[in-house]
């Protein structure tokens, strides 16, 4: 499928209408009924058969993960004379009309798993899957709902700043992933992420200062430097890293202030926050500060990274 610039979105751009701002509250009906006529799409790349399979399997995972005997639809979403099986015709029906936003996201993220997945295989040969990814990105970004699929890992992905998430999080994504070296820290970011996204905003902020530290302790590991596995925090392991020269020596007192940054930035939010107990009062983390530490801890994964890329 195409996206196109039709003469009522052009009028509503030059009017000022398109909005900026991303809610993450609601999928709108529009955007559900663009997403679903892609998921019908891939019936017609020979493997509609394929397609059937990746429904059904996905309508499994998804009514034992919910605990439901079944999926809710729409009989009105179904067509009697097509390729379609019921299970594909009823959980293309449930992302259509679900309440629950990540539930329609859970959908979202499992087809394009699957498909990637069949594709690999030999099946979907004529499916464009990156320029789908992407026509998937613009439909969210037209309709200011700040979810992004991301096209290298598949995973479903809060945007809260676009230029952030273009210029730090998405470059830091593609670079851990090209690296078996960075598993843990990859992992451990993308669960900040799915807690922030559902809301776990203590959660996310451990993760976070996991993903910090698994980077420093992986780039020792690679090198052969010598730590304490079980004992050293992220500060001795900044300490470790300016000692081996990671930072060029014609830079030291410039670096040296940016391991004070990562020093004092990632860690120490985590310690006074959702690191300690919080005694007798309840300690609530506000969002604008996961999200803050969120993209924090992106720059300072991207800064490492590319230390490490650059250090001969």
């Amino acid at each position: 499928m195409a996206v196109y610039e039709i003469y009522s979105k052009r009028q509503k751009r030059l009017r000022g209408e398109f909005n900026d701002v991303y809610q993450y509250e609601d999928i709108p009906s529009k955007l559900r009924v663009q997403v679903c006529k892609i998921y019908n799409s891939f019936f017609n790349y020979n493997s509609s058969l394929q397609m059937n399979r990746i429904c059904e399997a996905i309508y499994e995972i998804l009514t034992t993960e919910y605990g439901e005997d079944y999926l809710d639809y729409d009989g009105r979403d179904f067509d009697t004379y097509c390729n379609r099986s019921e299970k594909s015709q009823i959980l293309i029906s449930y992302a259509k009309r679900c309440a629950e936003t990540d539930h329609f996201l859970d959908v979202l993220e499992l087809i394009f798993t699957f498909t990637q997945d069949y594709q690999e295989r030999g099946y979907f040969s004529g499916l464009d899957l990156p320029n789908t990814i992407e026509e998937i990105n613009i439909r969210f970004r037209e309709n200011a709902v700040g979810y992004q699929l991301d096209p290298d890992n598949l995973t479903i992905i809060r945007v809260d700043s676009q230029f952030v998430h273009s210029e730090v999080v998405k470059p830091t994504l593609t670079l851990l992933s090209s690296d078996s070296a960075y598993a843990g820290a990859l992992d451990e970011f993308m669960l900040a992420h799915e807690h922030y996204r559902h809301q776990k905003f203590k959660d996310a902020i451990l993760n976070c200062g996991k993903s910090f530290e698994s980077m420093l302790k992986a780039i020792h590991e690679k090198r052969g430097w010598a730590y304490d596995k079980h004992k050293d925090t992220a500060n001795k392991l900044i300490l470790s890293c300016v000692e081996k020269g990671l930072f060029p020596s014609f830079q030291q007192d410039q670096l040296m202030q940016v391991g004070k940054i990562l020093e004092c930035g990632v860690p120490t939010i985590r310690n006074k926050t959702a690191g300690h107990g919080q005694g007798h009062e309840v300690i609530e983390v506000p969002e604008h500060l996961v999200s803050y530490m969120i993209h924090l801890t992106a720059t300072n994964l991207l800064f490492l990274a590319k230390s490490d890329e650059a250090h001969v």
